[in-house]
C-alpha cells in the first residue's frame, strides 16, 4: 500500500543515499495478485497455456496471463467463489508444515544482523 515508503526503507537499509523516490511511472503502478486460494487453479492454467516460463504447454488455450488464467483470476476475486475461498491459505498451509522450524537458526542470525530495523516477528 505504501510502495514510496517501503522503497525508502529498503535504500535506507542498504545503505543507498543516492535513492531519490520512485520514478512517476513506479508510483502509478498497482498490480495487486490473484488471492492465495487462487494458486491452485491458476498453477494448473499454467499446464495449459503458454508463458514465459512454459513456451510448450500440454493444451494451448491462449497465452498467460491472458484469456483462461484472466477468467479464472477474475471469478476467483468475486463472489460467490470470493466469499467461499476467503479464508483458505493453501500455499502457507504449506509452507508452515513443511518448513516450520527449517530457518529457525539462519534467521536469529539475521535478526542480529537487521536488528529492530525489520519486522521478523511473523518469521518461524
Amino acid at each position: 500500500a505504501d510502495a514510496e515508503g517501503a522503497a525508502r526503507r529498503l535504500a535506507s537499509f542498504a545503505g543507498n543515499t543516492a535513492f531519490s523516490g520512485l520514478s512517476a511511472e513506479a508510483q502509478g503502478t498497482y498490480a495487486p495478485s490473484y488471492p492465495e486460494y487462487a494458486a491452485p487453479v491458476l498453477r494448473r492454467i499454467n499446464h495449459v497455456q503458454s508463458s514465459t516460463l512454459n513456451a510448450n504447454p500440454i493444451i494451448r488455450l491462449g497465452h498467460t496471463p491472458q484469456g483462461l488464467y484472466r477468467l479464472a483470476g477474475y471469478a476467483l476475486r468475486r463472489p460467490p467463489l470470493s466469499t467461499l475461498l476467503k479464508g483458505r491459505k493453501p500455499v502457507s498451509d504449506y509452507v508452515a508444515q513443511t518448513f516450520s522450524g527449517h530457518y529457525a537458526e539462519s534467521n536469529a542470525r539475521l535478526k542480529k544482523l537487521v536488528g529492530d530495523t525489520v519486522d521478523l516477528s511473523r518469521y518461524n
